[in-house]
This record gives structure tokens, C-alpha cells and sequence, in this order.
């Protein structure tokens, strides 16, 4: 169903139609009666209109962060943003697209081999460093990602 605020408008102009006829009955309360129904289901119709372009406008927003989505994929831990028609890009970070950011992973290094390379995120993951440390864990999440996977040019010195 789609919700037309044409149709509301229409809707309305029909009402002040029946209102119109109403006032050329001659009953002046009839008349009376009929203008505060209108009035009252105008306001409804409004309110409805209202209700109705505010879950256009939500269904818009979720279709663009879906397309946002859609136009990510997840391989070797981390996102990849791959949009049609282009190449892939990335490496993106896993924990920063959980939380709706699109943070690009940046190389750390050293090369694990000659065929990895090593990413980490710019932003902190670490909570409660002190806490982390206690339990062993004392370094921010590392990517290994294929070297292939990175265009050569992306690293280099310029």
C-alpha cells in the first residue's frame, strides 16, 4: 500500500464539498453539526498525512543504510566495500562497521610473510587497557590480509 498524500488531499477538498452542500440545505443546524464533524476528521486527516510522510521518510533512510549495507562484504575479518561496477576497496574494520562507522583499516607492518600484509584500526578499541592487560590481552585487534588484495600503489611512497 502506499500511503498518497494526494489522495488525502483529495479526501479533504471532498469533505469541504459535503460541507458546501450542507450550508446550501438551509438547516442552519445541520449545518452546524456537519462543520464540526468536518473540522474534526480534517484534523484526523492531517494528523494522518503527517503519520504517513514520516514513515515515508523512515522507509527512505532504511532503504539507503540497506543499500549501504549491501554494497559491503565480509572476507579475511574484515569489510570490504565493493561497490558495483568498481573495484573492491578496503580493508575496512570490523568493529568500527558494527558500529555504523566506516573506518578504513591502516597498514601497520610489519609483513608477516611476503604474501600478508598487517591492518589495524586508527580508533581505540580497547576499552579498559589496564583491565585487558590483566587478562593477556594487551594489543589492539590485527588484520592479516593478503597482499594481493591490496592494490600495489595503495602503500607505496609518492
Amino acid at each position: 500500500m502506499t500511503l498518497d498524500p494526494v489522495s488525502i488531499g483529495g479526501a479533504i477538498a471532498s469533505l469541504k464539498n459535503i460541507v458546501d452542500l450542507v450550508k446550501n440545505a438551509n438547516d442552519a443546524q445541520l449545518s452546524l453539526k456537519v462543520s464540526k464533524e468536518f473540522m474534526e476528521v480534517q484534523g484526523q486527516l492531517f494528523d494522518f498525512q503527517q503519520k504517513a510522510l514520516a514513515v515515508q521518510q523512515r522507509n527512505y533512510d532504511l532503504e539507503g543504510e540497506l543499500r549501504r549495507y549491501k554494497s559491503f562484504v565480509f572476507h579475511h575479518s574484515v569489510y570490504w566495500h565493493s561497490p558495483p561496477d568498481k573495484p573492491e576497496d578496503g580493508p575496512f574494520c570490523p568493529i568500527c562497521f558494527g558500529e555504523d562507522r566506516e573506518m578504513r583499516l591502516i597498514l601497520r607492518g610489519p609483513h608477516v610473510d611476503s604474501e600478508r600484509l598487517i591492518f589495524a584500526c586508527v580508533k581505540s578499541h580497547v576499552e579498559n587497557p589496564g583491565k585487558r592487560a590483566e587478562m593477556g590481552a594487551t594489543t589492539e585487534p590485527r588484520y592479516n590480509i593478503p597482499k594481493e588484495l591490496i592494490p600495489a600503489d595503495r602503500y607505496s611512497p609518492r
